[in-house]
């Protein structure tokens, strides 16, 4: 037990010796990526925004109106920087509109998609490891 306080003690020495030493959080960007065989885009809304082609956009909405149409309907949608698109919807999915409700400017976004061209996951990660938008 001994050691441990005195590997600690040295640690927390060593840390006060070097004032001049700053450690950044962590950080990551992560650009629009398709992957039509396994069903699934992802990306980061920073990093789409951010990025130096004008192609990549990710993103979902929701609509609901019951004066219109009395149900929710929602879509998820991803172009990558070689300007490939994937898209799905859903219909009345109160567990994926919850997600879409989720996102914000610097989530980390992941959807995915069947054969029919319905939503069947969606995925949001805030993190403040991700990309921060550009105003």
């Amino acid at each position: 037990m001994k050691t441990l306080y005195g590997i600690a003690a040295t640690l927390v020495a060593l840390s006060l010796a070097l004032p001049g030493v700053a450690v950044a959080g962590r950080k990551w960007g992560g650009e629009v990526n398709i992957n039509n065989g396994a069903a699934f885009a992802q990306g980061t809304m920073g990093s789409a925004r951010n990025s130096r082609d004008s192609t990549q956009q990710i993103g979902c909405f929701i609509q609901g109106n019951v004066r219109y149409t009395p149900y929710t309907l929602g879509s998820c949608s991803a172009y990558d920087a070689n300007g490939d698109a994937a898209s799905c919807v859903f219909v009345d999915r109160p567990v994926l509109q919850q997600a879409v409700a989720s996102i914000s400017d610097d989530s980390y976004l992941v959807f995915g998609w069947d054969n029919g061209g319905q939503c069947t996951f969606i995925t949001v990660v805030n993190d403040s490891a991700y990309e921060p938008r550009g105003r």
